[in-house]
């Protein structure tokens, strides 16, 4: 063997051995860097947190290390448990802004343009997602959406078998200009706008929504334990996969409530089933989300003349209608709002919205007379519906 094969035989094993001392060393550095303090995923420049009660901000951080919230001079500070996960409740903030949240640990995160006003999710299926563009007289009212105390966090949605506690990409809030309001769902921005002029604060709105999707996707198992008729339906059609997937990153912001819109993906249900569902999914909410029984106000779905067999959307509606039994519920009948009864979108989503809201402004605004829409309810309305259905094949009426 020459002497020059050795000599470079010596110099490969001692670039080997000073590159595994290198890697050895950048491990035992890395060990030693903290892990960055996160924030969750409804958390970022331009939000709106709920007035008038204790604000929960969480997210993760390295194990045990301590974490300090400043907001709006409150500042709360708490120790990551064991898995990393840290929360902390800062005092209640009446409405205004916009405010900075710092949030400290091994670094600094600042976010900024933050406002406190009233928060609500809205959810659903597609006459929920369905967006500004397609209303009546779209293009006016995207020309005139001016808003910018009023703003949207729009949540991608994605099924899943376990509860996702946050998303890689974090999706932005978006402030209300007429450049983007066209992409809003409708039913949110009319509804939010209502509240926004009538109530005169800042205005949240977490859109979870996508199109025919049945109600069992969007209950939370614990909805099932709350609700014995549902006892064994457990593993039954896809229960729970989009809350798990879309609504659980957000589950325990601080709202003041949930608007809803779905129940076209049912249509076959009998009533008692579509009640148990609907009453399993409002019990699941409030309770995984531990801020009460907060309101919960939905749309009773409008008549269509190509359901068939015909019975399908009386079905329906009386489930919708019991679940009223249900604290803090509210329902706005929309019969009489539908010009077309061809479509399963109703294109006046701004009278959908108005009726929506009308109860709220009712108990936190000024005390005046509301409407929120017919009232079905009674033998002789119950008659009518019931001719709706068998005679009518689907026509509209207006119970009230």
């Amino acid at each position: 063997m020459s002497i020059s094969n050795v000599g470079s035989r010596r110099r490969l094993r001692r670039e080997i051995a000073t590159g595994l001392l290198m890697a050895a060393v950048g491990l035992c550095m890395a060990s030693l860097v903290p892990a960055a303090v996160t924030l969750a995923t409804p958390f970022g420049d331009g939000m709106v947190l709920q007035r008038d009660q204790a604000v929960p901000v969480w997210g993760w951080a390295e194990p045990r290390q301590t974490v300090t919230v400043e907001l709006a001079g409150r500042t709360q500070s708490v120790q990551a448990d064991a898995s990393g996960r840290w929360r902390v409740m800062l005092p209640a903030i009446h409405a205004g802004g916009p405010y900075e949240l710092t949030v400290r640990g091994p670094q600094e995160i600042r976010i900024q343009d933050v406002l406190v006003g009233e928060v609500w999710v809205c959810s659903g299926q597609s006459n929920m997602a369905m967006t500004l563009s397609a209303v009546d007289d779209a293009a006016q009212e995207a020309a005139a959406a001016n808003y910018p105390g009023m703003r949207t966090l729009r949540m991608p949605v994605r099924g899943s078998d376990l509860l996702q506690e946050r998303l890689d990409q974090r999706p932005a809030w978006q402030a209300c200009a007429p450049h983007s309001a066209g992409g809003f769902s409708a039913v949110a921005y009319f509804f939010g706008r209502e509240l926004h002029q009538k109530l005169d604060v800042p205005i949240g709105l977490i859109v979870v929504a996508t199109g025919a999707t049945p109600i069992e996707l969007w209950v939370p198992r614990e909805g099932l334990a709350l609700t014995p008729e549902l006892a064994k339906d457990n593993d039954s059609r896809g229960l729970g996969t989009f809350f798990n997937g879309s609504v659980g990153p957000v589950v325990g912001y601080g709202i003041r409530g949930m608007i809803w819109y779905q129940g076209e993906s049912n249509r076959g249900d009998s009533s008692q089933a579509y009640f148990a569902f609907h009453k399993a999914l409002i019990r699941g909410w409030r309770q995984v989300w531990d801020q009460g029984e907060f309101p919960f106000y939905y749309v009773q779905i409008s008549a269509l003349d190509s359901w068939r067999p015909n019975w399908q959307i009386p079905e329906i509606w009386e489930g919708q209608t019991m679940v009223l039994q249900l604290p803090n519920t509210g329902m706005a009948v929309i019969h009489d709002l539908c010009k077309d009864l061809k479509d399963i979108h109703p294109t006046n989503k701004a009278g959908v919205a108005r009726r929506q809201a009308a109860r709220l402004v009712h108990h936190c605004g000024p005390r005046r007379r509301v409407r929120a829409g017919p009232s079905p309810g009674g033998r002789r309305q119950r008659r009518r519906v019931e001719r709706t259905g068998r005679a009518a094949q689907g026509r509209a009426v207006r119970l009230g």
